[in-house]
């Protein structure tokens, strides 16, 4: 059926019943769908399956045999992107038949043992499966009129085929023993047929509902042609519809994640633990039905009446465990441990994709079938993804490079999810205005503008203290497991469990053997103070962040605009030119760099402050250019210090300081900056009333007895101290300033006490991954760690200039 049914009143939507109707009721009600959906993964399985007779018979090699299903992808990517707009045009059943019968066809094609047909066979099957699933999944959403129903129906056709995927081996097996595997295609051929025409007599006569039917099953209707979306007009209104884009986003990468690691999932426990290939089936049976509870479980748990946590809630939680799990399965040494991790890495995907389908069902419902169609392609795009990067990191640094890689994924999806967790709530400028003061939900009120997700809050899922704290917890808890890891991975590999007992090890005195040392100083006195000064680091700059944002009134600042990082390097670059404070030792350069940002500061704020009167004062407009303006001037400088360097050592050590890194981290440097960025934090929190107050406009903080100039000059001065700090031991760092604060407000809102809660702890988990980036894909050498910030931080700052006018806040 059409999804502009959905577009009914709020009064004929209220006399539904909330409530979904039960697991029974749904499935006899979407039987034929659910057969539909299982038959759909049938061929490519018999394809893989019988590989080996299959090119025996076509008289190829099996390799060049394998490599035919990339056609499938390259299908499915092509067509489901190029009909996702037509499949809210036409009647989902419709939609489906015709693909079932491609889907026929293709297989009796394939029966031929052709090579050529069976060439065709792999397009086709490509191309009617891009069709065939999404919109199998809108027609088993469109038959229930609320959203919890249609998103719990949508998650069972999902189930059904993750069941689908685990049992298929030998629900094929099976019958191939009788009529070989043509016969498996014939007989997919017949199924296909035949549950075409049952879906085409199942629309024309109205439907084929039972008479106990819940009240909630809305039968299906055709909808009027004025009421069509136009092809580009339809994709559009997509992406426009809040949290639709990461959401399809999160799709791609966890489906690049998920198969990528199931490409080496074999290649990994054969060398790791040299399991054969018949116990290895168990492996692979046990990720099957991981993954198929937790999908079922998942679509029940989140699409229930009586849900106590969002959705949104669970799909972070989701993507955390999946970060830790795919990261210590490849550091792991345990036979238990693996088993354990690949178990809970394949429930933790399964969550995440229900989630996913749950949240598009529920925001779109007048565009289900391009959703779910464009879904999809992203997920055969993400299969490419994840299987090219896999072996990308597995050929750079191992399977710790590869964990790397599936990590950092993981985490760019986390990053997404804070979005969709925030699509529905205010802008990102940071800024408390009076009128979203008024739009603020009262306590239990929900907001209903999110395509029908009734449990979304306008604020986030995050707005009370409760759940404040319910995300911190796991953030903590994040930041911790973190650490451990990136402690435990580079050139040299150590398992987390090892990594644990060193670091106890130095911390009570314990005994260390000979044979260990080794690895117990790689660990503790190279690593471990690089990774928390990272940390360290990062909170830092993330808090410094949200400040600088709340001063100069703008959500595209960073430390960087007020020149503070620039002056740092500097006087980290001209103190090791020319040999100054030799008397400090070995902290000459960082005193040096403390020196330049202090400077610096000194100097941006007395530029800014203008005459008195109307005009005058110390405005976020004269901050923000007076920032700029000395800024490009130091680089300038830098520049010119750079082209008379007396040396290569020292051109590489002024590149090092320019770019930011932490490959200079020792236990000696990490106390001071440890204290001013803990202190800093600390502080920043006891001004959060104040910024929340600035962010209003110099005009409402005066009317509220707060006088801006003299706060700003209190807090710049404290942004001073802190990013010279940080610059004196790590260097200048972009772009890490400008895009925490923003995820962290999209996911708790704009008050700033829960933004200084949350940030360093996010800026924190952000940069250690970072900086595990740098120095493991190309290890032994480094990558600059300001350029991996960059890459994240560009795209960022280019949507937000997209998203919406960012406007200076002073005169």
């Amino acid at each position: 059926m059409s999804a502009e049914v959905h577009n009914s009143t709020a009064a004929e939507r209220g006399t539904a019943d909330p409530r979904p109707p039960g697991d029974r009721r749904m499935v006899r009600n979407l039987w034929p769908i659910l057969l539909a959906s299982a038959v759909s993964l049938l061929p490519f399985t018999v394809f893989s399956t019988y590989l080996v007779p299959m090119a025996e018979e076509a008289g190829g090699d099996v390799a060049s045999l394998g490599s035919l299903r990339g056609l499938g992808g390259i299908a499915a990517l092509l067509v489901g992107t190029a009909l996702a707009p037509l499949l809210d045009r036409v009647r989902r059943e419709r939609a489906s038949a015709g693909a079932l019968l491609l889907l026929g066809g293709a297989a009796a094609l394939g029966a031929s043992g052709d090579l050529l047909l069976l060439a065709v066979f792999c397009l086709l099957v490509g191309a009617a499966t891009s069709v065939l699933n999404p919109a199998l999944t809108a027609a088993a959403a469109d038959r229930f009129d609320t959203d919890v129903a249609a998103a719990r129906a949508a998650t069972l056709v999902t189930a059904t085929q993750s069941m689908t995927a685990m049992l298929a081996a030998p629900v094929v097996a099976l019958p191939a023993l009788l009529w070989g595997w043509a016969g498996d295609l014939l007989a997919v051929a017949v199924l296909s047929v035949l549950l075409a025409a049952f879906l085409v007599r199942g629309t024309s006569g109205g439907g084929s509902r039972s008479d106990d039917e819940s009240d909630n099953v809305e039968p299906p209707t055709e909808a009027g042609p004025a009421s069509r979306t136009g092809y580009l007009a339809s994709y559009r209104k997509l992406a426009a519809t809040p949290g639709v884009p990461p959401l399809l986003l999160i799709a791609c990468l966890r489906t690049a994640v998920f198969m990528g690691y199931l490409a080496y999932l074999a290649a990994y426990y054969d060398e790791r633990f040299q399991l054969t290939p018949g116990l290895f089936a168990f492996v692979w049976t046990l990720s099957g039905a991981s993954f198929f509870v937790s999908n079922l479980l998942t679509g029940r748990f989140t699409n229930s009446a009586t849900a106590r946590v969002s959705t949104e809630w669970v799909l972070i939680l989701a993507l955390a465990l999946a970060l830790v799990s795919v990261v210590g399965f490849f550091l792991t040494s345990w036979l238990p441990l693996a088993l354990l991790l690949t178990s809970l890495h394949a429930a933790s995907h399964a969550t995440v994709a229900a989630c996913v389908v749950s949240l598009l069902v529920r925001r779109c419902a007048g565009q289900r079938g391009s959703a779910l169609s464009v879904n999809a392609a992203g997920m055969s795009f993400g299969v490419f993804l994840g299987t090219t990067l896999g072996g990308a990191g597995l050929a750079l640094a191992g399977y710790a490079g590869t964990a790397v890689v599936f990590g950092s994924l993981i985490l760019l999806a986390s990053v997404a999810a804070f979005l969709v967790a925030g699509g529905s709530g205010r802008g990102t400028t940071g800024s408390v205005t009076s009128e979203e003061s008024k739009n603020e939900p009262a306590a239990g009120q929900t907001d209903t503008n999110t395509g029908g997700d009734a449990r979304a809050r306008r604020d986030g899922p995050f707005t009370s203290r409760v759940r404040l704290g319910a995300l911190c917890v796991p953030l903590a808890l994040l930041l911790l497991g973190s650490v451990l890891l990136a402690i435990g991975l580079g050139p040299a590999v150590v398992a987390p469990d090892e990594t644990a007992r060193h670091l106890w090890a130095a911390l009570s005195g314990g005994h260390i053997a000979a044979d260990e040392v080794t690895a117990y100083q790689i660990i503790w006195q190279i690593r471990t103070p690089r990774v928390l000064l990272a940390a360290v680091v990062g909170a830092g700059l993330s808090a410094v962040g949200v400040v600088i944002q709340a001063l100069v009134r703008n959500a595209l600042a960073d430390p960087f605009v007020l020149g503070v990082s620039s002056g740092g390097s500097v006087g980290a670059v001209t103190i090791t030119v020319t040999g100054g404070l030799a008397a400090f030792g070995v902290h000459a350069v960082s005193l040096g760099a403390f020196l330049g940002a202090l400077a610096t500061a000194t100097l941006v704020y007395a530029v800014s402050v203008g005459p008195a009167g109307p005009g005058g004062g110390l405005s976020p407009l004269r901050l923000v250019l007076s920032g700029v303006a000395i800024s490009l001037g130091l680089q300038a400088l830098l520049s010119v210090i750079i082209y008379f360097a007396p040396g290569a050592e020292a051109t590489s050590l002024i590149l090092y300081w320019t770019m930011g890194g932490f490959g200079k981290a020792t236990w000696g440097t990490l106390p001071l900056v440890t204290v001013f960025v803990l202190l800093g934090v600390l502080v920043f929190r006891r001004y959060a009333r104040t910024l929340d107050v600035i962010s209003l406009g110099d005009e409402a903080a005066a009317s509220l007895g707060i006088d801006p100039d003299r706060q700003r000059k209190q807090l710049l001065v404290l942004v001073s101290l802190v990013t010279g700090a940080m610059v004196a031991v790590s260097g200048a760092i972009g772009f890490v300033g400008l895009v925490l604060p923003h995820v962290v407000r999209m996911a708790v809102g704009a008050t700033h006490a829960r933004v200084l809660a949350v940030a360093p702890l996010a800026g924190a988990v952000f940069m250690v991954w970072a900086d595990l980036v740098s120095r493991t894909l190309v290890a032994p050498r480094e990558l600059p760690l300001g350029a991996i910030t960059a890459l994240v931080g560009v795209p960022v700052f280019v949507a937000l200039l997209r998203r919406r006018a960012y406007l200076f806040g002073g005169r």
